[in-house]
């Protein structure tokens, strides 16, 4: 299941969720049980929330993924701190077929997209630079 929440919810949900069940177990002793585990578990539900960065109920309404920048299908570009020539010495034919290269205006850095027909997630493009920045 695919991230419904932008790290913004995801901390506010965490921030909630802990200061939810606070109140309920700092209280009073005699505080009723129901009220307890009442707390618990809603904040069971915010922190769970927040760490997985995913809300069924937002999903329910429509919302199944984080929008982006009207480009949805690919992840953006990164930007390489080796030159041009350089990116391509690391990187096989096979990984070079599915990149877009272009020096940056600075000539020390290079951009890196994936190609539209490339299966490529933004994790692939993180794992390419740390590569070929080693």
């Amino acid at each position: 299941m695919q991230r419904n929440l932008s790290n913004l919810e995801r901390g506010l949900s965490i921030a909630v969720g802990v200061a939810s069940v606070l109140p309920a177990f700092r209280g009073a002793k005699n505080a009723r049980i129901a009220l307890k585990v009442a707390s618990a578990l809603v904040a069971t539900g915010l922190v769970g929330r927040g760490l997985s960065g995913r809300c069924p109920l937002l999903k329910a309404l429509g919302r199944d993924k984080l929008p982006s920048n009207g480009d949805e299908a690919h992840p953006k570009s990164l930007l390489v701190n080796k030159r041009l020539a350089d990116v391509r010495a690391a990187l096989d034919d096979e990984v070079l077929d599915s990149l877009s290269l272009s020096s940056a205006p600075d000539g020390r850095r290079t951009r890196i997209r994936p190609r539209a027909d490339a299966d490529l997630k933004f994790e692939d493009l993180v794992g390419l630079k740390a590569q070929i920045e080693t």
